[in-house]
């Protein structure tokens, strides 16, 4: 923000966040905070909060899978 960006946005694979950490990016400044849901319980628990948005691997993985049908 310092150099001028208008918005920030994170984006992780794999949210992870051992003692509640998470709550560490509530109010961080974070315009959004992009993660899947391949932490089922934390996806679940972030789902409804503010920044975070949990993206579903379902629709990749099913393609991935659906390249390798007979």
């Amino acid at each position: 923000m310092a150099a001028g960006a208008t918005k920030v946005s994170v984006f992780v694979t794999h949210g992870v966040f051992p003692e509640a950490s998470w709550k560490k990016f509530i109010d961080a400044g974070f315009h959004s905070f992009l993660m899947t849901d391949s932490c089922a319980d934390m996806a679940e628990l972030l789902k409804d909060k503010e920044p975070f948005q949990v993206l579903s691997l379902a629709p990749l993985i099913l393609g991935c899978i659906e390249q390798f049908k007979p």
